[in-house]
């Protein structure tokens, strides 16, 4: 089964999609941002990640359906930037104002703390924001796992198998500056080149834990191992 690589910008996935392929995940990538189609099912998908900012408010037709599909079909889902905005609102809650491009302080909630995917990041930490929406509102299923140092969710996960991240820490630094550039932020550069190594650092951290434990190959390739074995 391929994971599914929904890119909303021309950034791609950065680090995640380093990782997922190094630890086996075969991608199938769909540009939304040059026009190609969303597949029409999940037929032979095994994971969903999404990613990138929006170009308009508005998800693109029949985005919200497939991500709520994928979350009732517990695929493994993860939504970073805009994607994690829009992941939100397709499973049920609302999008809202995206807070300043900009580094950010974010602090994990009581949930956060004891997350799995979350294990050996620090409680406080300073991530990068440059999107067009926020999560104003929660899926009933979901809980916030981070949330910004003034206030609003900027990290949750939903269900078994949904993530939904708000700041661009899968992107490197070009990844990072033209993202922040796009979104209007201006007079970043030095604080991007001091917060952006550990930033990266704990991205490969969670990314890695989210490719263990949440979208292992084995169990996104389920019946494949077995057919090989036998």
């Amino acid at each position: 089964m391929a994971t599914l690589l929904i890119q909303l910008d021309a950034l791609g996935g950065g680090s995640l999609t380093r990782i997922l392929r190094d630890y086996g995940h075969r991608l199938q990538t769909v540009h939304l941002d040059s026009g190609d189609a969303l597949p029409g099912d999940l037929d032979d998908i095994g994971a969903v990640v999404l990613c990138g900012h929006m170009a308009s408010a508005a998800a693109p037709d029949g985005l919200s359906q497939l991500l709520a599909e994928a979350h009732a079909s517990e695929l493994p889902t993860i939504g970073l930037g805009d994607g994690a905005a829009v992941l939100a609102t397709a499973l049920g809650g609302a999008s809202g104002e995206s807070p300043a491009a900009g580094w950010h302080e974010v602090k994990a909630t009581a949930d956060g703390r004891e997350e799995a995917v979350l294990a050996g990041v620090p409680w406080t930490t300073r991530q990068v924001v440059a999107g067009a929406c926020g999560i104003a509102e929660l899926p009933k299923d979901a809980r916030p796992l981070w949330t910004f140092g003034g206030g609003g969710v900027a990290a949750f996960h939903g269900g078994l198998r949904t993530y939904g991240f708000l700041p661009r820490f899968e992107l490197d630094l070009g990844g990072v500056q033209a993202a922040l550039s796009a979104a209007g932020a201006s007079g970043t550069d030095a604080e991007t080149a001091e917060r952006l190594p550990e930033a990266e650092r704990l991205a490969r951290r969670i990314f890695e834990s989210f490719a263990l434990f949440v979208a292992p190959i084995d169990r996104t390739n389920q019946g494949l191992v077995k057919d090989l074995h036998y």
